[in-house]
């Protein structure tokens, strides 16, 4: 016997179906892809690191602050 809620079950936003998502080879070619896009001046070696340090349980907001950080600074000291 069928139960009722195991024959229809609603979506869970925290555990999406895993076959809507890309694969993990192309994870970084459309992060890269929208990098480009924004002109966030990320390359696919920056965008393979940051996935690599969420992966190892790093925050993605303070991945993000870090690399905002090391552009600013990049460009406040061209000659270094």
């Amino acid at each position: 016997m069928l139960n009722s809620s195991s024959a229809r079950q609603s979506p869970n936003p925290t555990s999406p179906n895993k076959e809507a998502l890309p694969g993990n080879d192309e994870i970084p070619v459309k992060l890269y892809e929208i990098a480009s896009l924004l002109d966030a001046g990320i390359d696919k070696t920056t965008i393979n690191t940051c996935l690599s340090l969420c992966d190892n349980g790093l925050s993605p907001q303070a991945i993000a602050k870090t690399i905002a950080l090391l552009q600013d600074e990049a460009t406040s000291h061209p000659s270094r």
